[in-house]
């Protein structure tokens, strides 16, 4: 039902996959530059003149979004508008996490975001399409004020006094109008389509008109409800992807930790997760290269690349199924499905049933690899979340000689134990863990023999001291990469932890910048 909403503010859902193997849902939809708040912390030459800007053509979109929805038939209420729940692309913005929509025997359930709940909705009253009008008048209050003193303010107040504080605000920063969104009584706050008169009675100039309302049928439906779980608190907004390559040296703090976001949907096998993957378009060097038609990067690798729209139903059983991930600062926010006739082979099976290649040619893989994550890192600022040696794979009928491994992620949580730092299975994480990943893999193209699980359960691995000793001095090591190489790598990893922790990221470019000089061609 959610697919059908199709309006210029709302955000589409392509493509929705169920897991065979998982209770696990998989949403995908477009790309966005971020979200609400992510738009509102960017350097403005127009100061509180231009938020007010962002803000009005904010609202009168979203009241065309609400609009729509309200006016179908079951009528839907989201139930959890807030400024992470809008993003933007250009000067347009789309309202989006509907989740799963779902007809509820009760509109009186507890669900959305604390400080954006509307008073019936705390009070476990019959919920109207009112809770998102006031939904939405909150989400103007929070980006009219400080969000950190927006937040403070919503923990220590509560009732009555936070209700006076939306409306005062409101009246203040905004138009007294407005405060009318916030009224406590739901009968008080005026529907989307009569701000959308009150307010723009001409029709605005800011975006185009929203797509005319597809006939409904008439009668008397329950209302679809969007049901919620809150699992990762938003106190603090995500900073959006930087992109520009002039930036790559600019010191920025290291990156939160990376989580799943966020919506859970009840059915009678119990809870699942849904996912929400987005599509986009991200090229350098290295990486699978994608846009919304067929990657031609991937033209001479595949016989067949199509994207998967159809359902798992139609998906032929020899296809395989290749997903690929950016994992960014605040969870996934890329993904793309290929139908690919040619299976892949990652870099561990490549390990196993190739015979060892020339100490050139494993140079060389090893220099692509460690580009190809020094890109990663330096280029888009995502520290690959579980880097293995699975995260490579080749097509070995076009690539026989594993000159072009393309990078990809499995949606995995973590790296498997044999590529973590010790201090991190320590339960000591650390953000450049990366590193120490990285350096696991490249071991084992040197090698070229699959890391054992048992050697890093050895006692005096924990402390680092076997594992450096083993690389540098083992001559099998030395015909493919130098000890040079290593003995660089592992004293990178072995300064002091707090000292690591203060690194800026240009310190972190400079170490892959080296990293990738010793393995050219000697």
């Amino acid at each position: 039902m959610v697919r059908n909403l199709m309006h210029p503010h709302i955000v589409p859902y392509t493509h929705v996959r169920e897991l065979v193997a998982s209770p696990n849902i998989q949403i995908f939809m477009p790309v966005y530059e971020g979200n609400l708040y992510n738009l509102l912390e960017e350097p403005r030459v127009d100061g509180k003149e231009g938020v007010r800007n962002i803000i009005s053509q904010m609202l009168y979109q979203m009241l065309q979004a609400l609009d729509f929805v309200h006016s179908r038939n079951p009528q839907i209420i989201h139930r959890d508008i807030k400024p992470p729940n809008i993003l933007y692309r250009g000067n347009n913005f789309f309202l989006t996490d509907f989740g799963i929509a779902k007809a509820v025997d009760t509109s009186n359930t507890v669900v959305g975001t604390p400080n954006y709940m509307a008073p019936e909705v705390r009070e476990k009253r019959e919920q109207t399409s009112k809770v998102d009008i006031w939904g939405l008048g909150v989400t103007v209050v929070a980006c009219l004020e400080n969000p950190k003193d927006f937040e403070e303010e919503g923990s220590r107040t509560d009732g009555e006094k936070w209700y006076e504080y939306l409306q005062k605000s409101l009246s203040q920063h905004h138009s007294s109008s407005l405060a009318s969104m916030v009224s406590v009584d739901p009968d008080g706050r005026p529907a989307a389509d009569e701000l959308l008169r009150q307010h723009w009675p001409t029709g605005a100039t800011l975006s185009s008109a929203a797509a005319p309302l597809s006939p409904q049928p008439s009668g008397t439906i329950t209302p679809v409800l969007m049901d919620w779980v809150r699992t990762v608190t938003e106190t603090q907004p995500a900073r959006p992807v930087k992109r520009k390559r002039s930036s790559y040296d600019a010191q920025l703090p290291p990156p939160k930790r990376f989580h799943l976001m966020d919506n859970v949907d009840s059915n009678p096998e119990g809870q699942r997760r849904i996912f929400t993957l987005f599509r986009g378009e991200h090229t350098f060097s290295g990486l699978i290269e994608w846009t919304t038609a067929m990657p031609k990067t991937l033209e001479p690798c595949l016989a067949v690349v199509e994207e998967r729209l159809p359902t798992d139903e139609n998906r032929p059983e020899e296809a395989r199924t290749l997903v690929f991930n950016h994992f960014f600062n605040d969870g996934p926010r890329i993904g793309l499905v290929y139908k690919c006739v040619e299976q892949p082979i990652d870099l561990r099976e490549a390990i196993t049933r190739i015979p060892k290649p020339s100490p050139e040619h494993r140079r060389a893989l090893g220099r692509t690899i460690a580009t190809q994550v020094r890109s990663l890192y330096v280029h888009f600022q995502i520290n690959h979340p579980a880097l293995r040696t699975e995260s490579f794979i080749f097509f070995v009928n076009s690539d026989p000689n594993l000159t072009t491994p393309y990078i990809l992620d499995w949606a995995r949580l973590a790296s498997p134990e044999m590529y973590q730092h010790p201090e991190h299975q320590a339960g000591k994480p650390l953000w450049s863990d990366h590193v120490w990943s990285l350096m696991m893999v490249l071991s084992e193209i040197a090698d070229w023999k699959p890391l054992e699980k048992e050697i890093l359960d050895h006692a005096e691995l924990r402390s680092r001291k076997l594992e450096r000793k083993r690389l540098v001095t083992n001559p099998s090591w030395k015909d493919a990469m130098t000890a040079e190489f290593f003995q660089f790598g592992f004293e990178f990893l072995e300064k002091d932890r707090s000292t690591l922790e203060e690194y800026s990221r240009w310190k972190v470019k400079r170490f892959y910048d080296r990293l990738c000089k010793l393995l050219e061609p000697l």
